[in-house]
């Protein structure tokens, strides 16, 4: 019935025990294979051949039958946090480089309600309260939304939302995410101005068309034959080192592998409008995006 859908598969199954995760997908029909599938989302999972134990979070594919997709039993099946044993199998290397769809699939569904003391363990530390205090990073809270340490960082002076992206159940990896986060930090002003600057380059422009648009919002469109502004008024402009000085990072979230991610604004140049800049704390800045709205 599935065979379409495990072609992408090796057929080697390895038992798996899993967490289910807060997030599982909705029945979609695969324009490939002409096969309804539903994505599962795992917080970890512990290899029963090797040992092997993978805490970070995953998605598992899992074919199901065209009459139980409206089946709310199919959904509510998969409760956050539950532990299954699992029979899985790994996408073929060369369907890997073609498809966006998970790495791995569920063949079978050996048990709903496994125990494990090694899972159940890392969820009784997901759930502690901890609160670390560091002198560069403030107060850092674990926020399980967004499995992310969370504070309100001086930043420059300034007060900004910090986020610090971690592997929410290796909290032993938490000090080497947390060092690498005060690199970048702690020379604040140098990275401040390097993404201000990095910004400017790239939208200046955006700030005079925003100029632009206020000054016909106040004065009008009118215009006089010579394609002077029947007030006499003309737009503001504004340079690119003006730009600059006048943006301003409202937020920082950095992951535990280096990559960097920062929003900027100005309300005098961009209205609510913000500019997106990304890099990695040991490469640099590589991007920078504007919001559309």
């Amino acid at each position: 019935m599935f065979e379409k859908f495990f072609e992408q598969y090796e057929s080697e199954e390895h038992e798996v025990i899993v967490i289910i995760g807060n997030s599982r997908g909705y029945p979609t029909k695969n324009a490939d294979t002409n096969i309804y599938e539903i994505s599962i989302q795992t917080m970890a999972m512990l290899f029963c051949d090797s040992g092997e134990l993978v805490t970070k979070k995953m998605w598992l594919d899992m074919p199901v039958a065209e009459e139980d997709c409206n089946n709310d039993a199919l959904i509510e099946r998969f409760e956050p946090e539950k532990l299954f044993r699992l029979k899985v199998r790994k996408m073929k290397k060369e369907c890997q480089d073609l498809s966006s769809t998970p790495e791995w699939c569920i063949s079978q569904v050996l048990n709903e309600n496994e125990e494990c003391p090694v899972l159940s363990n890392l969820l009784d530390e997901y759930y502690k309260d901890d609160v670390i205090k560091d002198e560069v990073l403030g107060e850092l809270k674990f926020n399980r939304f967004s499995d992310a340490l969370v504070s309100d960082l001086n930043w420059c002076n300034m007060l900004i939302a910090f986020q610090l992206r971690v592997d929410a159940l290796d909290r032993k990896s938490w000090p080497q995410a947390i060092s690498l986060a005060k690199t970048m930090v702690a020379d604040c002003k140098s990275w401040d101005k390097k993404m201000r600057k990095y910004a400017a380059s790239m939208f200046t422009e955006d700030g005079n068309k925003f100029l632009e648009d206020m000054f016909h919002y106040e004065y009008g469109d009118e215009y006089d034959e010579y394609g002077n502004h029947v007030s006499g008024e003309t737009p503001q402009r504004v340079t690119e080192r003006q730009f600059a000085s006048a943006l301003y990072i409202c937020l920082l979230e950095i992951n535990a592998d280096g990559y960097f991610y920062a929003i900027l604004k100005s309300r005098k140049y961009l209205g609510g409008k913000t500019i997106e800049v990304e890099g990695n704390v040991n490469t640099g800045i590589y991007s920078a995006d504007i919001d559309i709205f």
